[in-house]
């Protein structure tokens, strides 16, 4: 599994302010990612869901931009407004909170 976000050079001018302090302590990380156009559906059949094949970007994102940082809960909730994608026991949308200290 490759993290190629942490290349981007966007999220790495920010890990090196967030670095140096100019915000102070981390207190809210949110995310926002949209698989857009939906993948093919042999793919998503084999992906591994919507955790696996794509919401572990934004928690490894949310890992180093935090500087290892563990959330002391995690509570998620979503659904599937696509049938096609719903036949594969999968989610299209999805919420996740990280509580952290």
């Amino acid at each position: 599994c490759g993290y190629q976000r942490r290349c981007d050079y966007n999220f790495r001018a920010l890990k090196k302010q967030l670095d140096a302090g100019a915000i102070g302590d981390v207190k809210v990380v949110k995310s926002c990612s949209r698989d857009n156009p939906v993948p093919p559906l042999p793919y998503l059949a084999t992906s591994g869901g919507i955790f696996q094949d794509m919401l572990i970007h934004d928690f490894d994102m949310q890992e180093w931009l935090t500087g290892g940082q563990m959330p002391e809960s995690i509570t998620s909730v979503g659904h599937c407004y696509d049938p096609e994608i719903a036949k594969l026991k999968d989610l299209d949308t999805v919420a996740v909170l990280a509580k952290y200290e």
